[in-house]
């Protein structure tokens, strides 16, 4: 098990007291809801998370010599634990999501540079996806190698 810092979005505190203004409007149900989704996030980073960064526990289990659980934050998306059971030293690599803690979704660059609902909502900085992913990767090895 080890502890990772992710890093969140930043915002100016203009940009988060209007956002804040919008994610507490009785308005905001007449609002576009990627808009919405919007000022909830930015909102969010500073009144659950302080701003950030987030500190969050990865863990893994081995079961036997062939066969992990790997224990990951919030929600992640496909292709990064796609990665994670390639690069495996694990035949069975088993991941268990929203695990220890939650703070959104943590997709690719690539979703963020889509720019749809995904990182519209993601709190985390773009490639703190693949960071944790990478990490994920690094703890298995040394996991296997005990």
């Amino acid at each position: 098990s080890i502890y990772m810092s992710i890093d969140l979005q930043k915002y100016t505190s203009r940009e988060t007291e209007t956002q804040r203004k919008i994610w507490h409007s009785p308005n905001r149900i007449n609002m576009h809801f990627l808009d919405v989704v919007y000022a909830g996030k930015v909102a969010a980073i500073t009144d659950r998370h302080n701003g950030g960064p987030v500190r969050s526990l990865l863990q893994a289990f081995q079961i036997d010599n062939q066969t992990v659980i790997l224990g990951l934050p919030s929600e992640v998306s496909v292709e990064l634990g796609l990665f994670i059971k390639e690069h495996s030293p694990y035949k069975n690599t088993m991941i268990v999501q929203l695990s220890n803690d939650w703070f959104g979704y943590i997709p690719t660059k690539k979703i963020f540079n889509e720019g749809h609902y995904e990182a519209v909502v993601a709190k985390i900085r773009p490639g703190e996806g693949e960071r944790m992913a990478h990490t994920a990767v690094e703890m298995l090895n040394k996991l296997k190698l005990q």
